[in-house]
């Protein structure tokens, strides 16, 4: 199950929690919410340049660009563990 607690700025991977800022919590909710819509984009086969471009179009202005780098960090960990996740994958829930 893919879950984020927003006060404490904890995200809950498959049982296991992680503590990050809230910048990073940002930019992995993004990711997540994201690859929900796949309606939105082909998103079945990715360049680094087309990831690079997702990412970027992605990040909010608001974000000071010393953080930048750590709301990326958050969105490839989302994209990745969404895309992992078995519930995404038609696999039923894990827990």
């Amino acid at each position: 199950m893919l879950e984020y607690t927003g006060p404490g700025h904890i995200i809950r991977i498959r049982g296991l929690s992680h503590v990050c800022t809230a910048t990073f919590a940002s930019g992995y909710r993004c990711a997540c919410k994201l690859a929900y819509q796949p309606d939105e984009l082909d998103i079945c086969l990715l360049t680094d340049y087309e990831f690079t471009a997702l990412i970027d179009r992605h990040l909010p202005p608001t974000i000071p660009s010393a953080e930048a780098d750590e709301w990326r960090r958050g969105f490839i960990l989302g994209w990745v563990i969404t895309w992992d996740s078995p519930s995404y994958n038609g696999e039923g829930e894990d827990e």
